[in-house]
């Protein structure tokens, strides 16, 4: 016999709390096996009726056999106390290698991030990473939640669907009706992935227990550890990645983990701060340099954010042509920016975001970059030249530039939806 799982777990939280439901009906259809029952009512009274460890067994119990049901119960009983970390700990463990790094990844750096920036950004570090997000989202370690977004983004999204929606419907009216009372714009705002505070709590627990020392975990984040690290230059291989919130950190540290160590040095005394080339994602606000390292090469690199940062370029105009990952580049409020390099290499380059860099005068061609999406200068009020664009443009921010004429060429930017252009 095949196991069942959500269901017949969902019908004993049913039997032994519908006084506390307002709704009785929305699990009255379910007729569980009885061969089940005994163990649904079994693994509810171990949890103690929490909803997410209730959730998370669900998932890790779904069309399993009553054989390894009862080995999983066995397991848990090895705890004395009921535990919804244990509960939790039990799906991690049966996760493979691939899944556990991921979904470590995700508890300590992107919790919270749009999906598909995740996605590109793991997929980069991991093959299938795709699939083992699925399997994440699957197993309930991961949810999926509409991104936060602007009442300003939000009528754009609705008027694309509109717009793409009357297209169907003109082009074939009986197909398009049909799959406009299937769908919605809210189906089209971006995602982003989520877990609940419990199972990242767990994450973070689990690098804690990898070693006693910070240096040896394979993941930072506790702003005092980060700047034990930094400042005596403690890092070591076993560490895959840091996320470091300058707000609490109150010194600007010397060259990066796994270089010769040196004494502290301030942002002042020095001239850039060496970085991995193995760096997927380099996000750092008020960044404290003028240019990133000349040793840096990021081949590897999918985002580089700087925001409010002292970098006036970024690297010299015939290094680091190799940016073929690259997928984002956000410098907003880099106040003493003057110049972005040639770009050419970056072909799968989609967002450009310079808002606020009130210094810059000129930009490179950015015709090349086939895949350029969104270009946002807004506030670069000492821009006067309108930039060089590919077709597939869709969404430009002029407003508060010195540009005041659009030429003709625009009306070859197929692609373009929206053009801010306010003073």
């Amino acid at each position: 016999m095949g196991g069942i799982g959500k269901t017949t777990l969902a019908e004993a939280v049913y039997e032994e709390m519908s006084q506390n439901f307002e709704s009785r009906c929305f699990l009255q259809n379910f007729n569980p096996d009885a061969d089940y029952r005994d163990l649904s009512i079994k693994f509810v009274e171990y949890t103690q009726y929490n909803p997410l460890a209730l959730k998370v067994l669900g998932c890790q119990l779904y069309n399993k056999g009553r054989v390894y049901w009862e080995s999983e119960m066995d397991n848990l009983k090895e705890y004395i106390e009921p535990d919804i970390y244990k509960i939790l700990k039990t799906s991690f463990d049966g996760l493979d290698e691939q899944e556990k790094n991921i979904f470590l990844d995700i508890a300590i750096f992107f919790k919270g991030e749009p999906k598909e920036n995740v996605e590109k950004i793991l997929s980069n570090c991991y093959n299938g990473a795709e699939s083992s997000i699925r399997n994440l989202i699957d197993k309930c370690l991961l949810n999926i939640t509409p991104l936060p977004i602007s009442l300003r983004d939000m009528l754009e999204i609705r008027s694309k669907f509109l717009k793409r929606k009357a297209e169907e419907i003109a082009s074939s009216p009986s197909r398009g009706a049909l799959d406009d009372r299937r769908s919605s714009f809210l189906d089209e705002i971006p995602q982003c992935i989520s877990m609940h505070d419990m199972v990242e709590l767990m994450g973070k627990d689990i690098v804690r227990k990898e070693f006693r020392v910070p240096r040896k975990r394979s993941r930072l984040w506790n702003p005092n550890e980060v700047k034990q690290v930094l400042k005596y230059n403690k890092g070591t291989e076993w560490i895959v990645g840091i996320k470091l919130d300058m707000s609490q950190i109150d010194f600007y540290f010397p060259p990066f983990i796994g270089k010769q160590r040196k004494k502290k040095l301030h942002a002042d005394q020095v001239g850039d701060v060496s970085l991995p080339d193995e760096l997927r994602l380099l996000c750092w606000e008020y960044y404290p340099f003028k240019s990133l390292s000349l040793s840096f090469d990021p081949k590897n690199l999918v985002v580089l954010k700087l925001p409010h940062g002292d970098v006036q370029q970024l690297w010299n105009e015939d290094d680091h042509q190799d940016l073929i990952n690259l997928r984002k580049i956000v410098l907003t409020n880099c106040k003493n920016l003057k110049k972005i390099p040639n770009l050419l290499g970056a072909v799968n380059l989609e967002i450009l975001c310079f808002n606020g860099c009130n210094s810059l005068v000129e930009l490179p061609g950015f015709s090349g970059l086939a895949s350029l999406k969104t270009l946002q200068l807004h506030g670069c009020y000492n821009l006067k030249k309108f930039p060089e664009l590919p077709n597939d443009v869709s969404f430009l921010d002029l407003a508060e530039t010195g540009i005041e004429e659009v030429p003709d060429s625009i009306e070859h930017i197929a692609g373009l939806e929206t053009l801010l252009l306010t003073k």
